[in-house]
């Protein structure tokens, strides 16, 4: 076994162990439902089995789509857009045929069991909640969310080589563009090391909260800047330029590349970019595949945070947050 699948074994065995720790915390009335969520138990869950995961049109690898959840707010689709938009893209990923691993964080149980029914037991997806981290601690951020989603995803479908793809709950519109990452995927005639960092369009820019506009373009143009002067990216002829959004969220990666997610522990956005970065400096992965999407930022999802004051110092936050843990992962 390779060092990396070594790493791969020890990583999905640390997620099990972190689930038992999981059941004394939680209320009897409660545990029953998430143990049986957690042994993939639920009617209707995980619909799509490993076993009948079918390659894409073009020969590109079979896709499961990963994301993570946590909701404090009743779960009333009138009024709680972000869950509205979550149940679209679970009846999106059943439609196209993709697996679709939640990973949910919900705090608490009645909402937690309903992410649940409706997204397992209803639209067929595999929820499981989110655990507390290896080693005892308490791991309830989005990173830790997204590193147990994959593990997941690595345990039920790895067996079958698919390209995991992320993406968050609320972009229903990305599924339909999986299968064509796919294709490029199979087109490029790689089937490990593979980084897909998906592009948006001036079309879908222009569907976008116009401070979101403004401030992920600046995060991509840094990240541009930091690539064009770092010695071991000089060879690389797509520095930035609009080819590499990474501010945009949604990526996919070959199950290979999974313990450069294992082996960092970022808590936020971070931890969707960085390891991809450190994988293909590591020279593990080629360099990243840009793909153009038309995707389109559901309209209410931009009536909610366009003029918003609160999301405009989400959008600060996150740039400070990021700014120096992408230049320590570059430079």
């Amino acid at each position: 076994m390779s060092t990396y699948g070594r790493r791969l074994a020890a990583w999905s065995t640390r997620v099990r162990l972190g689930r038992r720790s999981l059941l004394s915390a939680l209320c009897a009335g409660a545990a029953l439902y998430v143990v049986v969520g957690l042994l993939g138990l639920l009617p209707g869950q995980g619909a799509i089995a490993a076993s009948s995961l079918n390659r894409m049109a073009g020969g590109g690898p079979p896709v499961v789509i990963v994301t993570t959840t946590r909701y404090n707010a009743p779960l009333d689709p009138a009024t709680n857009v972000r869950w509205a938009l979550a149940v679209r893209t679970a009846k999106a990923a059943r439609a196209a045929g993709h697996p679709l691993v939640v990973v949910d964080g919900s705090p608490a149980p009645d909402v937690a069991a309903e992410v649940a029914h409706v997204l397992g037991m209803e639209l067929g997806a595999v929820v499981v909640p989110q655990v507390a981290a290896a080693g005892g601690g308490s791991d309830t951020t989005k990173g830790g969310a997204l590193r147990q989603a994959l593990a997941e995803a690595s345990r039920r479908f790895g067996a079958q080589q698919p390209l995991i793809a992320f993406q968050e709950p609320e972009k229903w519109s990305m599924v339909g563009h999986w299968a064509s990452v796919a294709a490029a995927v199979a087109a490029a005639e790689r089937t490990a090391g593979v980084i897909v960092v998906p592009q948006r369009t001036a079309a879908a820019w222009a569907t976008y909260p116009l401070e979101q506009q403004h401030s992920e373009q600046f995060g991509n143009m840094y990240v541009a800047n930091l690539l064009r002067e770092a010695p071991w990216a000089a060879a690389t002829s797509d520095h930035g330029g609009g080819g590499w959004d990474w501010f945009f969220g949604p990526f996919a990666v070959s199950s290979d590349l999974l313990p450069f997610f294992a082996d960092y522990d970022g808590a936020w956005w971070d931890a969707q970019i960085v390891p991809l970065l450190r994988a293909w400096r590591a020279g593990a992965a080629a360099a990243p595949l840009s793909m153009p999407v038309d995707f389109l930022c559901d309209p209410r999802q931009r009536a909610e945070e366009e003029g918003s004051v609160a999301y405009c110092r989400k959008r600060l936050h996150q740039l400070q947050y990021l700014f120096p843990l992408l230049a320590a992962a570059i430079e």
